[in-house]
């Protein structure tokens, strides 16, 4: 009868050190940052209905660089933009490959027009640190005269 007692306890205890030995070995993957989910999540940017990210953001130490199509259905004026880590400096806007500070000048964008929205100043970003920010691109609508305001959702990598 001792036997078969000593025979489960041993089975039990070989698996449980084997148990142990695996939890350990994932802690130590989590603790140096193998297993950090947020390694593992793509790039993205995503806004609100009318104004389309077409490509993932240019993220940089010092700004923030999102391309977007006016799918608004009217000519808008491009206003402003800002983030939360980027107030330090200029917002600008461009639709040719050329930026004009949005604070000097507006940018006028033509419905189902590509434009390029870059907030500069930005602080405290490292290369290769984790952005994941709502940048805020704020317009006039050329019809009505009223502003909105797009909210873009950018994840991604700062370069």
């Amino acid at each position: 009868m001792r036997k078969k007692g000593q025979a489960a306890m041993e089975f039990l205890m070989t698996y449980g050190w084997a148990i142990l030995v695996v939890i350990a070995a994932i802690a130590a993957l989590a603790y140096f940052g193998v297993l950090d989910p947020a390694r593992l999540l793509p790039e993205r940017c995503q806004s609100s209905a009318g104004m389309d990210c077409i490509d993932k953001a240019n993220i940089g130490t010092t700004s923030v660089e999102v391309a977007l199509r006016n799918n608004i259905g009217f000519n808008v004026i491009v206003t402003g933009a800002s983030s939360a880590s980027c107030t330090g400096g200029a917002a600008a806007a461009g639709t040719s490959g050329t930026y004009q500070l949005l604070n000097a000048t507006n940018v006028t964008v033509t419905n189902n027009q590509v434009f390029k929205v870059r907030v500069d100043g930005c602080t405290g970003l490292t290369a290769g640190d984790k952005f994941d920010e709502t940048v805020t691109v704020t317009y006039t609508n050329s019809e009505t005269g009223l502003s909105h305001d797009v909210l873009v959702d950018v994840r991604g990598r700062v370069a």
